[in-house]
């Protein structure tokens, strides 16, 4: 019952921006990672053997998961922009030419309307 409640306030509330939910998320758990990496790196420049600590795992997974996680975040809000901007109409319209009629000038490639 909560879940499900906690679920549709998450929809509702991050629906129109996925780089918000996703993007924060990663950010928690990329931070503590790079964190935890960069402890290590301190003790490696000092002389110490870092390969066999399990914190190096958790580090590179945590810093991992969180890359991941706000790339998911970049797709979903680039994926919510392409969906809202045509409004629910099609993107190009195809106009018939009668005879005789010309032709409009095309625009020069890469250049916006």
């Amino acid at each position: 019952m909560i879940l499900d409640l906690v679920l549709i306030v998450f929809f509702m509330r991050y629906r129109q921006r996925p780089l918000h939910a996703f993007g924060a998320l990663g950010l928690w758990l990329a931070a503590p990672g790079a964190l935890i990496l960069a402890w290590l790196l301190v003790l490696k420049l000092g002389g110490e053997d870092i390969g066999g600590r399990p914190l190096l795992l958790a580090g590179v997974m945590l810093l991992l998961m969180g890359v991941q996680l706000v790339v998911a975040g970049l797709v979903g809000e680039l994926l919510t922009r392409i969906y809202h901007e045509a409004g629910g109409t099609p993107q190009y319209f195809v106009r018939e030419l009668r005879s005789g009629e010309r032709r409009p000038r095309e625009r020069p490639a890469g250049r916006a309307a």
